[in-house]
């Protein structure tokens, strides 16, 4: 099997093993190109609640946010490469050491969106939501502090 990770709010694609070769370039952060030896594909993850290099809303802040209610986000995604087996999400905050938000494993390889809400409510049959840095399974929404930067995703 070949593991390729797409993006800081991104999917892991595990292949099946007949495919060979690999290389990634990240056009921006969900927008990822990935190429194997004879073809390149267009392979991308967005969000309906912000556009890219946007501002999250509230409501998906955790509830340590005034306003925030710790929903996950609506992700969806398009032109996985032939052979995907299963995906794994991760949402990590590279402005905080890495902090894990979100982490998925074992989403069928026909799981394209998640909808709001989706970690408590609407996961994909057989997908394991791992423990995240609030040590809780499933989504933990974004809450820096007031005095910090913007945080990247």
């Amino acid at each position: 099997m070949k593991w390729f990770y797409l993006g800081l709010i991104g999917l892991l694609i595990v292949y099946a093993s007949h495919v060979t070769g690999c290389g990634q370039t990240a056009s921006d952060s969900t927008t990822t190109t990935t190429s194997t030896t004879s073809t390149t594909l267009a392979f991308s993850i967005s969000s309906s609640a912000f556009s890219n290099n946007g501002n999250i809303p509230t409501i998906y802040a955790n509830t340590d946010v005034t306003g925030g209610m710790n929903t996950s986000i609506p992700l969806s995604w398009s032109s996985p490469p032939s052979g995907v087996v299963k995906y794994a999400l991760s949402i990590i905050d590279t402005s905080a050491s890495n902090f894990g938000h979100w982490l998925v494993v074992n989403m069928p390889s026909d799981t394209t969106s998640l909808a709001a809400g989706a970690s408590s409510s609407g996961m994909p049959s057989g997908s394991t939501q791992i423990t995240n840095e609030f040590m809780t399974a499933g989504y933990g929404g974004p809450e820096p502090s007031h005095a910090d930067a913007a945080h990247n995703y």
